[in-house]
């Protein structure tokens, strides 16, 4: 299943940024209180966007195990609505390209590691292994960057700082469910 379209897939060594409006109640309550259009940000470093890595629940009837995921789009579409997602391509150089796969790579070999950080949703503080999943699409794109000072503290801002990269808004729809696996995502496991 493809996700995104010929132009973006075509596109070499890129950090994919996605944003995404989810369906949790979380989800709901989060643009409501943000006025944003997407609540959700995860990260990738391949055109079809899998593996998709965040920060969110690890399992749907447990919002509060939560910490460092790789997402199947089945999550998206666990409630049979379609989501609709917004995906930025940042091009990398291979030093980049390397540093952040090596960050991704290592944070998921201890993903044990790392916690949500709730009180950052509220507080705009960051500790230190915790993340919510803009801190997380923030602190990767600081390193694909290079700019450790980068700071950016909303959805807003982040649309905002990456509007000149090439992106697409897509639907991912419940009817593709059948082209996704949930892989490495245990958010269905009871």
């Amino acid at each position: 299943m493809k996700i995104l379209g010929e132009r973006i897939a075509a596109l070499k060594k890129n950090l994919y940024i996605v944003l995404s409006r989810t369906h949790t109640k979380v989800g709901m309550a989060i643009r409501l209180v943000t006025r944003e259009k997407y609540n959700h940000a995860s990260v990738s470093l391949s055109p079809d966007l899998q593996p998709l890595y965040s920060f969110a629940r690890m399992r749907e009837p447990k919002p509060l195990e939560s910490g460092f995921v790789e997402e199947s789009w089945l999550r998206y579409l666990y409630y049979d609505k379609d989501t609709k997602v917004r995906v930025f391509a940042v091009p990398l150089d291979e030093d980049a390209f390397a540093r952040v796969e090596k960050k991704l790579a290592a944070m998921w070999d201890n993903r044990q590691k790392y916690g949500y950080d709730f009180k950052g949703l509220v507080l705009r503080r960051k500790k230190e292994n915790k993340y919510t999943c803009l801190s997380f699409a923030v602190d990767v794109l600081r390193e694909a960057l290079g700019n450790p000072g980068l700071k950016i503290s909303s959805f807003r801002q982040l649309n905002e700082f990456l509007a000149g990269n090439y992106s697409e808004e897509k639907i991912i729809r419940t009817e593709d469910k059948s082209h996704f696996r949930w892989g490495n995502d245990k958010y269905y496991e009871h």
